[in-house]
């Protein structure tokens, strides 16, 4: 629903959950539709991308962007750990990390599931073949279903994100 946002205090934080908390209760449990796509987030990925047919993920989506994206001080691509590039509008994408620490969001959101993100372009279609054959073996559903919004953070000195609370 939304990027990794890095927050000034734990009052922030604590807002941020009771955003969500109020929003999980507005919205029924919904389906994700997930389809496999090579190329994607960029030319050297490989995720599965997620479609919803109710507007479920779309609306809250725009509602974390207005309700809680400003609340954040930064975010990996403001900070210069993730890079904006996979949109050839560059205006457009310094107005949004300016305003709201990311590029790909309202418009321009698509959201996804990323599986790999560093494949070889020799590699790519024998990655994404074998990917796509082992879903197919494990029978794996080409869904998900969500009932609950969860507010992840990863605590200070770790490198595991942890879910802070689950609505």
């Amino acid at each position: 629903i939304a990027d990794a946002l890095y927050c000034p205090n734990e009052a922030d934080i604590n807002f941020i959950c009771k955003e969500v908390e109020f929003l999980a209760q507005e919205f029924r449990p919904f389906r994700l539709n997930l389809s496999l796509e090579k190329n994607f987030p960029n030319e050297r990925g490989i995720a599965l991308l997620c479609q919803d047919k109710t507007g479920s993920l779309e609306a809250l989506h725009h509602e974390m962007v207005a309700r809680v994206y400003r609340k954040a001080i930064a975010s990996n691509y403001s900070l210069g750990l993730a890079q904006a590039d996979r949109d050839t509008d560059r205006e457009r994408t310094s107005l949004m990390i300016e305003h709201y620490h990311a590029p790909y969001i309202l418009q321009r959101f698509k959201p996804h599931f990323s599986l790999l993100s560093n494949v070889s372009a020799e590699k790519k279609e024998q990655v994404y073949q074998d990917i796509s054959d082992s879903f197919t073996r494990l029978k794996v559903e080409p869904f998900i279903d969500i009932r609950s919004i969860c507010v992840m953070h990863r605590p200070l000195h770790s490198s595991h994100w942890e879910i802070r609370r689950e609505n």
